[in-house]
């Protein structure tokens, strides 16, 4: 029988493993410097360049009302729309008290989830928890026009996204690293936090910072309004099973404000220390939810017209509400006249017609 050969590798092996260490020490000295600067050019240096779709109606004033004055406040800022996480491990979130307005609808689960309308103009504070895009809170967001500040979101958020009037900044992007950052104190994902100042230099990487719109120009506000109806110091929503995402409210006459509650306890802004004062309460009542997949998402009929409650200074009065498409604005009304607003933050429940409400 004849000898078979050698392996190459045997025969050869010394060079080889030579070789390799070569390649390797060569490697750990440009090839790490390589990775770097191309890390560095996808994120860190990444230059925004957005187009604004056709449809976006930029408005020539430069001024927009003030919901905490009543008064114009000069050189306010373009709105930005931040999701905010709603799960009992997000809780006491950051920043809500320097919303204008608060949406907060059913997600999945039973779940709320909230969406804080700011003018960027008040306290630099922390935002957040933030958490992904919902089609209808996209829908609410492109009522003002906003930068829609998110991390990530169903495919058809994401896919109303590139339709709709809003800016998209979505921190599961290469804009992550410049605008949002985690908080090593909470777990995820219930951790993912931005600031007003972060905020305002995204305005200003977007070109955003110099265009004003007439933010708040479906509402009227008047720090002096004839407030009428029922006398109603306090409303519980129940959105879901449980008490954990029980939307309660408790007017405050000495303050004369409500305050919101979770799970029985006063609600808290982590960046102040303070309740959340709230001045007016939206009840939208809608349709059903209904339930589109096994992941549990949510379709939401809030286009066309229904009824539902506003709460001001401890009373009650029944209103209508009508939208004609997605991306217009929803109108409220008060004895077929466009509901007027005190100076404050608006808290907006979304709720499905088969959910209890209670008023006392």
């Amino acid at each position: 029988m004849p000898k078979k050969n050698k392996d190459l590798f045997f025969i050869h092996r010394e060079k080889i493993i030579a070789v390799l260490v070569l390649c390797l020490f060569v490697w750990s000295i440009f090839g790490s410097f390589i990775l770097f600067e191309n890390i560095n050019s996808s994120f860190a240096k990444v230059e925004p360049k957005f187009f604004y779709p056709s449809e976006k109606v930029i408005k020539s004033k430069s001024d927009v009302v003030s919901t905490s004055t009543d008064l114009v406040m000069v050189s306010s800022t373009y709105p930005v729309a931040v999701m905010i996480d709603n799960n009992s491990l997000a809780r006491p979130h950051s920043g809500l008290s320097q919303a204008d307005f608060i949406y907060e609808a059913p997600v999945e689960g039973g779940a709320t989830r909230l969406m804080a309308i700011m003018n960027l103009n008040k306290n630099d504070v922390e935002i957040g928890p933030i958490r992904s895009a919902r089609p209808y809170f996209v829908n609410w967001a492109s009522e003002f026009q906003a930068l829609y500040v998110h991390a990530g979101g169903s495919p058809a958020a994401l896919s109303m996204i590139t339709t709709s009037p809003v800016e998209d900044l979505n921190e599961i992007s290469g804009y992550g690293p410049l605008y949002f950052y985690r908080n090593k104190q909470r777990s995820a994902p219930h951790n993912l936090y931005t600031t007003s100042a972060n905020l305002r230099q995204a305005l200003a990487d977007f070109e955003l910072d110099k265009i004003s719109l007439g933010v708040y120009d479906n509402y009227n506000y008047s720090s002096s309004l004839p407030i009428a109806g029922v006398t109603s110091t306090e409303v519980l929503v129940d959105f879901s099973e449980g008490e954990v995402y029980d939307a309660k409210f408790i007017y405050s006459a000495d303050n004369k404000i409500y305050h919101r509650y979770d799970n029985n306890s006063v609600k808290i802004d982590l960046s102040t220390g303070l309740p959340i004062n709230v001045s007016n309460i939206i009840i939208q009542l809608i349709p059903p939810k209904i339930v589109l997949d096994n992941a549990g998402r949510l379709s939401l009929s809030i286009v066309g017209q229904g009824t539902g409650y506003l709460l001001q200074a401890g009373y009650k009065q029944e209103i209508t509400w009508q939208k004609e498409s997605d991306f217009l604005p929803t109108k409220f009304y008060l004895q077929n006249k466009k509901i007027e607003l005190l100076p404050g933050i608006t808290w907006v429940l979304i709720v499905p017609i088969d959910r209890e409400i209670f008023f006392e």
